[in-house]
């Protein structure tokens, strides 16, 4: 697993959401996670997602793991 990239952002709701970008295998992933949930998104080469969750774990660990164990399918 590649993770190209993470960064910190802000939602429209004041909340911290944190989003890391991972490549599995010729497959990519953003991961969003924010206080209340953590959701897996397939994303395109560039990190650029639509917001049709395929998956969500505990935490951004969680959802690694779940990509890496092929538990994500895209």
């Amino acid at each position: 697993m590649i993770v190209h990239w993470e960064r910190n952002l802000t939602n429209g709701r004041g909340q911290n959401v944190k989003q890391t970008f991972v490549e599995h295998r010729g497959k990519y992933f953003v991961v969003s996670e924010n206080p209340r949930e953590t959701l897996i998104f397939p994303s395109d080469r560039r990190g650029d997602f639509s917001y049709e969750e395929v998956g969500s774990g505990d935490n951004t660990a969680d959802c690694l793991n779940q990509i890496k164990n092929g538990q994500i399918l895209s």
